[in-house]
């Protein structure tokens, strides 16, 4: 076998032909390109004779797939395994018998006939390298194994491996090893698995930086061979939870982020012995069903994560405070705003106490403090903590880390709700100026930051011309950094649809809010909470181009799904909308009846006097002015703003709404004056 006996006709059908037919039906083929049987050598074509053949041993169909290996080789990297044209037969007979080969995947980037070929692929040598690298240097290396028995048993097997790796399935020439299988498994079943990927990233990146921390003292570098040990345990945890969730083996078709977490559970309780190992588990599974708002089962999860680690390495230990972190968020997560301040507090004081007041964690800290800070309505603790945060990052991270414009985002959004929204545009710019020079695929940052600089300018602000241009920047931004099918570009799209119908471009603006829930859909499936949420700019734009009823239906859809998935909380958004949409028909009662339920839930779940419940009194008071109670709108709208302006800056966006509101009653009742300080009051600043 040799490519100068092996026919492909036009519709791609193979014919195997002797040598000497071969020859008058192409005479260029004894030319210097091609070799020719080489008699003194025994009858056979050296290039592609196998070890067997040439010591004269009894052939076998392993000696076809030597040399299909051979020819294998010499399609994907365009020369042969060996370089054999000035040999002698005694080197020759080394060369084949004993040498191994280079791997396609090393040879690739080793010659100008190689850059030729690849080339001719149109792909660079890297990448041909790239390509080769793996399954493919694995299925020749078989191919041209030395001993008979170890290669391809027939023709048939190395033609059933090449299959399986075009079809993206475990290839016999890795002998079925753990981690191998795992990653074949990953590749056919990439959405099943997304939340197992996400898991084990996760650990590597805390096995990296116990690596990472290694070196400044003994201790350290007890910890970090602690956290190597720990990674190979991770790694049989993971493969062993792969394998269970093969579908091809026990589950069928569907393995989803629920069954994973379930067999990881199980399998977290028998790591006797490696408590620091379960602990990252039991925190990494418990901010997945954080997630999922599965909040009783990440509150277990994330408690016993702790206690082991408090258990281990003390109280005061940096991986302690880690966990009190994530501890934070979960609590935070689940509506337990005191419970979370007070863990995310005991996590910066020992980052603090054991890393330095200057450290990055600190920072991250702060950062965690201020937001919650907001949920406490302390707007004023919430900019100092920020501020704290952005300066350490300042001082500490290079040109170009990531972590200081997000800061600085943190920022801007705690001076917005404060009011002060010329300098939170500002802060915005600066971090956007930071974070475009550095852009990296996958990274939503910078997407992120111009989403929010166009929520600025455009709900603050009121500059819609200027809002457009940072949304319009955001999506392709998203586009060229995430790739056409990822969340943030969804919600990017969202947005500027939204900022489009305002300004009147209805139609441009019900297309892209449609491209953004088919893309989420097509991400997540049309039941997914995203899925769902996305319909929201939809429902919007129906809004605002006049058509009520459309919006009030998607609404409902919006409200009923998270009443039955989530919970009463989780209804709130889509139950304004629905009552939003009702006041645009005209039904007031029905309007009325619905605000007084939220305003009834906000009271009770939030108190009295915070500010989402006078958001929510302020919608209320604007329903009884459009039904002529000018006195109750009044006195609810004058009760809004005293609660709201207690907690947030009189130029909030939510406050001039309710000011500019309270002028049209006073209008309504011939109060001109008051009428023009309330409109005074409502203009941006």
């Amino acid at each position: 076998l040799k490519p100068s006996n092996i026919l492909v006709d036009n519709d791609g059908r193979v014919k195997l032909l002797d040598f000497g037919i071969a020859k008058l039906l192409n005479p260029g083929l004894s030319g210097v390109d091609q070799p020719m049987t080489r008699t003194e050598f025994r009858m056979m074509t050296p290039e592609y004779a196998s070890p067997e053949q040439v010591l004269g041993e009894p052939l076998s169909t392993a000696s076809d797939v030597y040399s299909l290996g051979v020819i294998l080789y010499e399609l994907l990297v365009g020369q042969r395994p060996y370089r054999l044209d000035t040999v002698g037969q005694a080197e020759f007979n080394t060369i084949i018998c004993e040498r191994e080969p280079e791997r396609p995947s090393a040879r690739a980037v080793g010659s100008e006939a190689t850059a030729a070929h690849a080339e001719a692929r149109g792909v660079s040598r890297e990448r041909l390298r790239r390509q080769l690298r793996g399954d493919l240097d694995a299925i020749v290396m078989m191919a041209l194994r030395k001993e008979p028995r170890t290669r391809y048993p027939s023709a048939g097997g190395l033609a059933q491996d090449l299959t399986n790796f075009l079809d993206g399935a475990p290839v016999m020439a890795h002998r079925g090893g753990r981690a191998y299988r795992a990653r074949r498994f990953i590749t056919r079943h990439r959405g099943s698995v997304v939340t197992a990927l996400l898991i084990g990233c996760s650990l590597l990146g805390g096995t990296l930086a116990a690596l990472w921390q290694a070196g400044t003292a003994r201790q350290e570098r007890d910890r970090a061979r602690g956290a190597l040990e720990s990674s190979e345990e991770v790694t049989q945890f993971l493969m062993a939870l792969f394998e269970d969730a093969d579908p091809e083996e026990r589950l069928g078709d569907t393995v989803t982020a629920r069954d994973l977490l379930a067999r990881g559970a199980q399998r977290v309780d028998a790591l006797v012995g490696q408590p620091m190992v379960q602990a990252r588990l039991f925190e990494v599974m418990a901010r997945v069903h954080s997630s999922m708002r599965e909040a009783d089962a990440a509150r277990m999860m994330i408690a016993r994560s702790l206690e082991l680690r408090r258990a281990v390495l003390g109280e005061e230990a940096p991986e302690v405070a880690t966990g009190y972190f994530h501890y934070a968020n979960i609590l935070r997560n689940a509506g337990d705003y005191l419970a979370a301040d007070s863990a995310a507090h005991r996590a910066l004081a020992i980052r603090r106490a054991a890393l330095g007041a200057q450290d990055t964690s600190v920072a991250t800290s702060l950062l965690q403090l201020s937001g919650l800070a907001i949920y406490r309505t302390d707007p004023e603790d919430a900019e100092r903590l920020a501020r704290e945060a952005v300066e350490i990052l300042q001082a500490t991270v290079p040109v170009g880390d990531r972590r200081l414009p997000v800061a600085m985002q943190g920022l801007a959004s705690v001076l917005r709700r404060r009011g002060r929204t010329a300098e939170a545009e500002t802060l915005l710019r600066q971090a956007i100026a930071l974070l475009m020079p550095y852009r990296s695929r996958q990274d939503q940052a910078a997407t992120f930051a111009l989403l929010r600089l166009a929520e600025v300018l455009g709900v603050d602000r009121e500059d819609r011309v200027a809002a457009e241009v940072a949304a319009r920047q955001a999506v392709e931004v998203a586009r060229e950094d995430l790739g056409p099918d990822h969340p943030q570009l969804a919600w990017g799209l969202s947005d500027l649809a939204v900022v489009m119908a305002e300004g009147g471009a209805f139609d441009e603006g019900l297309a892209l809010a449609r491209e953004a829930s088919a893309m989420m859909a097509r991400i997540y499936g049309p039941t997914h909470r995203a899925a769902i949420r996305v319909t929201s700019a939809e429902a919007r734009v129906h809004l605002l181009a006049g058509r009520p009823e459309v919006a009030e239906s998607l609404w409902r859809v919006d409200a009923d799904y998270f009443a039955r998935i989530e919970g009463p909380d989780a209804t709130i958004g889509g139950l304004g909308g629905v009552a939003i949409a009702l006041e645009a028909q005209g039904r007031y009662l029905e309007a009325d009846s619905l605000r007084r339920q939220l305003v009834d839930f906000r009271r009770t779940t939030a108190g009295p006097h915070h500010p989402l419940t006078a958001i929510e009194t302020g919608h209320l008071a604007w329903l009884r002015h459009l039904q002529g109670e000018e006195a109750e709108a009044e006195r609810l709208f004058l009760g809004a703003i005293v609660d709201l302006e207690s907690h947030t800056a009189p130029g909030h966006a939510d406050i001039r709404r309710l000011h500019r509101q309270l002028a049209e009653v006073y209008a309504a009742t011939g109060r001109d004056a008051e009428a023009d300080h309330h409109r005074e009051r409502s203009r941006p600043g």
